[in-house]
C-alpha cells in the first residue's frame, strides 16, 4: 500500500473535479491516465527480487493532478493509453485498462488490469493485473490472476481507499493490489500495486 505521502503525488482531492461527468461533444475526449506503480517484497520478502521499492509515475502531481494523454508524453518520455470501462452500476463494469510509460518492449513500465467490478466502492476481487518493469528489474513481468483450482486464489483486488475515487462508464480511480504476482522467470512472487485514475475510456 503506498504512503499518504506519495498518493498524494498524483491523486489529491481536486480530482474529484474531473471524476464528474462532463459536457458532451461529437469528438470523443483522448483517453489519460494517472498512475502511480509499486513492486515490493510485500509479505514476500525471501522470494521478491526487488531490493526495497521500485516505482514509477505518470502525472503532473499534486498540486496540478493533471492526468496524461495518450500519445503524449510525460518527462520527456511518451504515454500510451488503452482502455475501456463499459456497464453501469446495477450491472456492475467490464475493464481493460492498460498504460504504458514509453513505447515498445523497452517501454520502463506498463500496467494492465482486467476484470468485472461491481458498482460500489466495496472491495473487488477477481482481478487480473500485469506489471511490467524494465527499469530496476530487468525487463521482468509480475502478474496475477484468478486461479480455477479447488482452493481458488481470488487474484488482485481493487478498492477506493481516498474520498472521491470510484467509479463510473468510462472512468475509474482505484488502488490495484496484486500481493502474490508472479516474476515470470523466476516464478517468485512480489506484491506489485498501483494507484491509477483512468478516464475518457471506452465505453
Amino acid at each position: 500500500m503506498l504512503s499518504p505521502r506519495l498518493l498524494s503525488i498524483v491523486f489529491s482531492s481536486g480530482a474529484l473535479v474531473a471524476m464528474a461527468p462532463g459536457c458532451s461533444n461529437s469528438t470523443p475526449a483522448t483517453a489519460q491516465v494517472g498512475l502511480v506503480w509499486v513492486v515490493d517484497p510485500g509479505s514476500n520478502p525471501a522470494e521478491c527480487p526487488v531490493p526495497g521499492e521500485d516505482r514509477f509515475l505518470i502525472g503532473s502531481g499534486d498540486p496540478n493532478d493533471t492526468p496524461v494523454a495518450n500519445d503524449s508524453s510525460y518527462n520527456g518520455t511518451p504515454v500510451s493509453v488503452n482502455c475501456t470501462v463499459s456497464g453501469n452500476d446495477s450491472s456492475g463494469f467490464n475493464l481493460f485498462l492498460s498504460a504504458a510509460f514509453g513505447t515498445g518492449e523497452e517501454a520502463p513500465g506498463s500496467l494492465i488490469v482486467q476484470g468485472h467490478v461491481d458498482g460500489t466502492t466495496n472491495q473487488q476481487t477477481g482481478i487480473s493485473g500485469s506489471f511490467l518493469d524494465n527499469i530496476s528489474l530487468g525487463g521482468i513481468t509480475l502478474a496475477e490472476a484468478p486461479s480455477t483450482g479447488t482452493t481458488p486464489d481470488p487474484g488482485c483486488t481493487i478498492t477506493y481507499p481516498n474520498p472521491g475515487m470510484g467509479i463510473a462508464s468510462g472512468r475509474i480511480w482505484a488502488h490495484i493490489d496484486c500481493p502474490n504476482a508472479i516474476n515470470g522467470n523466476s516464478g517468485r512472487d512480489c506484491d506489485a500495486n498501483a494507484d491509477f485514475r483512468f478516464e475518457n475510456c471506452g465505453e
